[in-house]
């Protein structure tokens, strides 16, 4: 595996990547709210209310990263794909081969692909069976993409 470049000399990088990292989140509460829609037991659950503001900001945050990718130097649009790539490499190396979560991760390595060579402006993002190496993306982005509470300030 080919090690990427971090992305601290590219602040448009760094901004998209704390947009996808966001967008992480917002997916990740969407799935929770889809959760506890379809097997809630009618009580609310701890953080609801939060989760529903997060998720609800989501079709917002995927237009300003489509705007900022639009922006996006060629260089810097394949340095960032490739720091993605590696992200998925790495989740790769752990996972067995032929599972669920291999698949996932080998189509969304496809998709980055496709946003490098400009065929779209935005890849969605598995929230549930794709993980990232959070020590890892902070060498690469120079932030936590954990810390939703820095994402959102």
């Amino acid at each position: 595996m080919e090690v990427a470049e971090p992305m601290s000399q590219h602040p448009d990088a760094v901004r998209l990547a704390r947009l996808y990292a966001l967008r992480r989140h917002q997916g990740q509460a969407a799935l929770s709210l889809d959760a506890y829609d379809r097997w809630g037991h009618g009580a609310n659950y701890p953080g609801l209310e939060a989760d529903q503001a997060l998720a609800a900001g989501a079709s917002e945050t995927d237009a300003a990263m489509r705007a900022l990718a639009a922006t996006l130097d060629p260089e810097v649009r394949q340095a960032f794909v490739e720091a993605r790539i590696a992200l998925l490499e790495r989740y790769l190396e752990h996972v067995a081969g032929d599972s669920t979560e291999a698949f996932v991760a080998r189509g969304e390595c496809e998709a980055w692909r496709g946003f490098g060579r400009g065929e779209s402006q935005l890849v969605r993002q598995n929230t549930y069976y794709v993980r990232f190496d959070a020590a890892q993306f902070q060498e690469l982005f120079g932030f936590d993409p954990l810390d939703l509470d820095a994402l959102t300030s």
